[in-house]
């Protein structure tokens, strides 16, 4: 009534999360619709987020009774708290512990008990100390490889078979681990062999020793960058014979990028009449999908979409395949939205009205189905497990098999292989969208002086 609406809005989100899962009034003004037994995110909703100029007088006498209700609260959680852990339930006495904190965030019992630290500023659980780390570490590594000017040679007597036989004038260039060809500009080319060489440096770094052994990657296939449609569909007429015609018929109408096999090397075959961006996207995508060596469609599009958003803060290309038939991974010209703000939201949203597709399902959706928020979902649990542990985003891929094709069976494969739950995972990921601005805020934090900072470059 006095126009605090982002106030009110805060409170009424805390009241749902938190008391009142199922309150109608605080679900509806925070911009959900109830859809039978589940709450979804409103486009059309009215969401008021902004205070307005109030009454002084009313608004203190609104502040007093707040602080006396938050003295309130604050016993009854302590009490709760101090109950569960006596009774030897640790889960629920952290829920009221972590309660105690927001009202008295320095609280050294609860700070004690949820084993609270700090680290430059930020306190947290070790889970969120060590996706602070890790995402530090991301940042500060993406920083680099996008700073650092990897060499790279002409090969200026060399020319690759494929493009010979397609009968195209071409060039190639070489870095340490990968050659790129194409019928564009050299200079293009050149971008986007850095950008293969610094791909390969970033799953090096997200990986590491996690699964028990130094990363090394599964497969490094080289790249194939021609100007148009004409060109791309003369080389997949060189190789016709490796597709049915269906097949054939999609990868050269319909989509931008497809594998083909020629003079016993697996190249990467991209279109590129939409540009460099959208060229550089397509190399890096492709360089971690092919390191990490995932099978499942979500994984693979959502491994590729997080690298992209890691180096360059977008993502361009977008998986698609035949409704029919499932036979390899290919690409579209069709965007859900370029900038990552935009599906941190979407992410955000998701966990909020809890409308996310569950983990589990992520290994079984087929490319040709994806609905955005399952593409945003895909994305975000790479995103997640990036920061947390890796390793899972290569134990959940092999959960899948001939004989698990079940979420419930993928669930139970998994904590086989992890000993760490599946729906576990989604409650936590679901606090880390809905809850963790703060911590998302903290690992992407730019540790360097201020940009008008004289010191800036040394530093």
């Amino acid at each position: 009534a006095q126009k605090q609406h982002l106030r009110a809005l805060e409170m009424r989100r805390l009241i749902w999360m938190d008391y009142d899962p199922e309150n109608k009034k605080a679900r509806e003004k925070t911009g959900f619709l109830q859809v039978g037994a589940a709450w979804r995110v409103d486009a059309d909703a009215l969401v008021l987020d902004r205070n307005l100029k109030g009454k002084r007088s009313k608004i203190s006498k609104i502040d007093r009774d707040l602080k006396k209700l938050s003295k309130t609260l604050l016993k009854e959680h302590r009490a709760l708290a101090e109950a569960w852990a006596k009774a030897g339930d640790p889960v629920r006495a952290g829920k009221h512990w972590r309660h105690v904190l927001h009202f008295v965030p320095g609280d050294e019992q609860a700070a004690q008990f949820l084993a609270i630290r700090d680290f430059e500023g930020f306190s947290g659980t070790e889970h969120e100390l060590r996706m602070l780390r890790r995402g530090r570490a991301i940042h500060l590594a993406c920083d680099w490889l996008n700073r650092f000017e990897f060499p790279v040679t002409n090969l200026k007597k060399e020319r690759l078979p494929l493009l010979e036989a397609a009968g195209l004038e071409h060039s190639g260039v070489e870095t340490e681990f990968y050659r790129v060809w194409g019928t564009i500009p050299i200079e293009d080319l050149e971008n986007v062999a850095r950008d293969c060489e610094r791909a390969l440096l970033l799953a090096h770094t997200l990986f590491g020793v996690s699964t028990g052994e130094v990363f090394k990657p599964r497969l490094m296939r080289n790249f194939v960058f021609v100007r148009d449609q004409s060109e791309y569909a003369a080389m997949l007429e060189v190789c016709r014979d490796q597709f049915a015609e269906d097949r054939f018929v999609f990868l050269r109408d319909s989509v931008d990028m497809c594998f083909l096999s020629h003079g016993g090397e697996s190249l990467r075959v991209h279109k590129s009449d939409l540009g460099l961006p959208v060229c550089r996207d397509h190399a890096v995508r492709g360089v971690m999908q092919d390191a990490v060596g995932v099978r499942a469609d979500g994984l693979w599009e959502g491994l590729g979409h997080a690298a992209c958003g890691f180096l360059f803060g977008q993502t361009l290309c977008f998986m698609e395949e035949q409704l029919k038939e499932i036979t390899s991974a290919s690409h579209v010209k069709r965007r859900l939205a370029p900038d990552l703000e935009t599906w941190m939201k979407i992410a955000t949203e998701s966990a909020w009205s809890k409308s996310d597709t569950r983990t589990s399902e992520i290994v079984l959706i087929k490319a040709a189905r994806f609905t955005n928020e399952q593409r945003v979902k895909a994305w975000a649990i790479c995103h997640y497990f990036a920061h947390w542990q890796p390793q899972y985003i290569v134990q959940l891929d092999a959960s899948k098999t001939d004989l698990i094709r079940t979420p419930p069976d993928i669930e139970k494969e998994f904590l086989r292989r992890t000993g760490y739950g599946l729906p576990k995972i989604d409650s936590e990921w679901r606090s880390f969208w809905a809850r963790g601005a703060q911590l998302r805020t903290a690992m992407t934090r730019d540790p360097l002086p201020n940009k008008k900072d004289k010191n800036r470059k040394a530093v």
